[in-house]
């Protein structure tokens, strides 16, 4: 197994989400309210049921505002608590929120779902801008493919990576979880794996291995460790039972 390096070239087809900014979209539907109103009195000097059905639809344009203007209150309010648990400074958490906010968009994650992210990656001793932002990406795209829970799928990365050699504290910690995180979904589309029993194994036998070197300063040996559980895998052994 010796120089398998492989990696999990993924290719998520989904499509962006409807979130913008929150300025943005509160002036486009204060905008579609007051064009519709306007078309509403208009049209009713003639057409009474035309108005009345316009000014249905300018409430429901409303409705959506306000959902819009809440559901950026709520997000205000979690940023809050990313700050306060990761203690960044302003400038850092409008950095963040903006990186969040895009990578929002490309998996089609809600306010919610990403602010209760970074908080885990707050509480897990994650306190740097940009290795928040990459650990999140890594998680994003595990829990898209795998369907799975992102903050446990989070939780799992940075675990996983602290247990292979990954320093919590260092500025490359976010490239280290790029690495296993690639690694685990390699090792799990070359056997009937899915990434959490990858990470149940590591948590039986993963320390022990990462003590005898199979670690993130032996890569080599690393990838020959991940290519033993793939073949253990194949051979119907998973889980705890693979990593005792």
């Amino acid at each position: 197994m010796a120089g398998y390096n492989e990696q999990a070239a993924v290719t998520l087809d989904i499509l962006p989400g409807t979130m913008s900014g929150i300025a943005a979209v509160s002036a486009g539907m204060n905008s579609l309210v007051d064009t519709m109103d306007t078309f509403g009195r208009a049209v009713g000097k003639d057409f009474g049921v035309v108005e009345t059905m316009t000014v249905a639809a300018g409430a429901i344009a409303a409705g959506a505002l306000k959902k819009a203007v809440d559901a950026a209150g709520e997000y205000e309010y979690s940023m809050q608590m990313v700050q306060t648990i990761s203690q960044q400074s302003g400038a850092a958490m409008q950095q963040l929120s903006e990186q969040a906010t895009e990578l929002g968009q490309v998996y089609s994650t809600s306010f919610d779902d990403i602010a209760e992210g970074l908080q885990t990656l707050g509480r897990a001793g994650l306190n740097n801008a940009t290795t928040q932002t990459e650990v999140l990406a890594q998680g994003l795209q595990t829990a898209k493919l795998e369907g799975s829970n992102l903050q446990t799928t989070l939780e799992t990365l940075v675990q996983t990576t602290a247990l292979l050699g990954g320093n919590i504290d260092d500025v490359d910690f976010g490239k280290d979880t790029k690495y296993v995180n690639d690694l685990m979904v390699g090792t799990s589309m070359a056997a009937p794996l899915d990434v959490s029993d990858v990470a149940q194994t590591l948590q039986y036998s993963g320390g022990m291995a990462a003590i005898a070197g199979a670690n993130l300063d032996d890569k080599s040996m690393l990838e020959d460790y991940m290519g033993a559980i793939a073949a253990f895998a194949q051979k119907g052994v998973t889980g705890s039972v693979a990593g005792t």
